[in-house]
């Protein structure tokens, strides 16, 4: 989540300075990777020396980032094959690889839940209650 936040600031970063000189560029962290190298080879003499260089660090900072996310997401992968559990979970429809490995890395055995109920529970997922004298007073979910 780190990273992303960080490569999309990043992204914001660098149309925020494109800005500055009139160039726009499309929300989106594809639009930014596929500006940035016609940008590098092709400007129009509107973008001095120091600032193609400010772009050029920035674009490979990118890169590094985008490595870096590719690295998490080949861990993640692996730890799909490798775990039962991750598996069972992305049999249920909306669950992909990394909400399965982060419930699983959040839950770990389950056991210690009696049903599925209290699971449900402590995630935060079912209404909290302030039941007293039998009458049964349902709250938000948190």
């Amino acid at each position: 989540s780190r990273l992303i936040r960080a490569r999309t600031a990043l992204c914001n970063e660098i149309r925020g300075l494109l800005g500055e000189f009139g160039i726009v560029i499309a929300l989106g962290v594809s639009q930014v990777r596929q500006a940035l190298p016609m940008l590098l080879e092709n400007f129009d003499g509107k973008l001095n020396a120091r600032f193609l260089q400010l772009l050029r660090e920035l674009a490979e900072e990118l890169r590094e980032v985008d490595d870096r996310v590719k690295a998490h997401d080949q861990r993640i992968a692996a730890a799909v094959k490798s775990d039962e559990r991750i598996q069972r979970l992305m049999a249920i429809e909306g669950f992909g690889p990394i909400s399965a490995s982060a419930l699983v890395a959040a839950v770990g055995d389950a056991t210690q839940f009696s049903s599925g109920r209290d699971m449900a529970a402590w995630l935060g997922l079912v209404p909290r209650q302030n039941s007293s004298g039998g009458k049964e007073r349902l709250g938000h979910i948190s």
